[in-house]
């Protein structure tokens, strides 16, 4: 998080309990016990150079094995990402050019977001600064957004359980809705992502979406609700949500 102060937090699904104290150490959780229900969110994420096309080779998933062979670092029972880039091969025209410490564009091969899933990860949030990257795809037709749809959509044909939003044709406001059995227990999860930082952003949930996503999260009944919003350094409009 960046804090300086280290948090440890015991969240029971019927009853929360949370525990804050300077310097405690990880305290490890029991898997198998049904009173706990390890959800986890981590980002930004991606796996690109800036401004380049066509994408660099998919090695995502190397990455996570450097980073934790054993998967126990970031695998819970339940995985969120936020992934900072469009997905696809090439792009035709960005949406700005290269300024070194102020603009960056991001291209990822779909197989990334395969090796994801493979470990474990398998619910993605698509909605920041970096969704509107690619302005323009000749693979596809398309502009960054709608190719990043339809490549997570034949995705999804082989790995059934990726679920994503931030990104639509034509319903970008609904939530999603993501039944799962954790613990021996069917759970269902009210999810969306939503990124402050634009006021219009087509095909993307931005700043005048905030009332319709938080109006349909109202009216879903759900055993949790998880918006991941993401944001830049003017805060007031997080702290309005």
């Amino acid at each position: 998080s960046g804090e300086s102060e280290e948090y440890s937090q015991t969240i029971p699904i019927k009853k929360s309990k949370v525990f804050s104290k300077k310097n405690l150490d990880f305290i490890d959780l029991d898997h198998k016990n049904i009173k706990f229900i390890d959800i986890r969110a981590y980002g930004d994420s991606g796996w690109s150079w800036t401004h380049e096309s066509p994408a660099m080779a998919a090695d995502f998933g190397a990455a996570m094995d450097n980073f934790s062979p054993s998967g126990e670092i970031y695998r819970g029972d339940i995985n969120f990402i936020n992934w900072e880039s469009t997905i696809g091969y090439t792009c035709d025209e960005w949406h700005a050019p290269y300024v070194r410490g102020r603009s960056y564009a991001f291209l990822a091969r779909p197989e990334n977001i395969e090796q994801a899933i493979e470990r474990g990860i398998g619910v993605f949030a698509l909605s920041n600064n970096h969704t509107r990257d690619c302005v323009s795809n000749s693979d596809t037709g398309l502009n960054g957004q709608l190719t990043t749809v339809k490549y997570l959509q034949e995705t999804k044909t082989t790995y059934p359980q990726l679920e994503f939003h931030g990104i639509s044709e034509k319903n970008k406001n609904e939530v999603s809705i993501i039944t799962k059995e954790l613990k021996g227990t069917l759970i269902k999860i009210a999810f969306a992502s939503y990124y402050t930082g634009r006021d219009n952003c087509p095909h993307s949930v931005c700043a005048e979406d905030a009332n319709d996503i938080l109006q349909n999260f109202k009216k879903t009944e759900a055993d949790f609700k998880i918006l991941m919003i993401h944001t830049m350094s003017d805060q007031s409009k997080l702290v309005q949500v």
